[in-house]
């Protein structure tokens, strides 16, 4: 088993629904997190012998950065008229939500080594 691990940092805004106090209104933090790729042997580019790009693993904490995080039941903030889309990130709620978002987040390495999956 292979595995690989990014760390990284992220400034991002969210709220509270239904909870009766401060946090209830829209507030920022500095998030931390973990990324974990495993795989019983990662593909390679035999030119690179690489096999993951971790930059690109880096990047999910780009994509992440100056975001407001919402949930599904936040209608508020996926209103197009008063927010802008790319601005807003809707965090998963159930389990097969949370794969289909890291599934179209690690499309991206896919692709780049497609050639030498099996």
């Amino acid at each position: 088993m292979e595995e690989i691990e990014a760390r990284g940092r992220f400034h991002a805004a969210h709220r509270q629904l239904g909870y009766n106090g401060k946090c209830a209104h829209v507030h920022g933090h500095t998030w931390r997190g973990t990324f974990t790729v495993k795989a019983e042997q990662f593909p390679r580019d035999p030119q690179l012998d690489m096999g993951i790009d971790f930059g690109a693993l880096k990047g999910i904490f780009r994509a992440l950065d100056h975001k407001m995080l919402i949930s599904e039941k936040d209608r508020t903030f996926l209103q197009r008229e008063l927010f802008e889309p790319e601005g807003v990130v809707v965090l998963p709620g159930e389990k097969s939500q949370c794969r289909e978002r890291r599934s179209a987040l690690s499309s991206g390495s896919s692709k780049r080594y497609q050639r030498n999956l099996p």
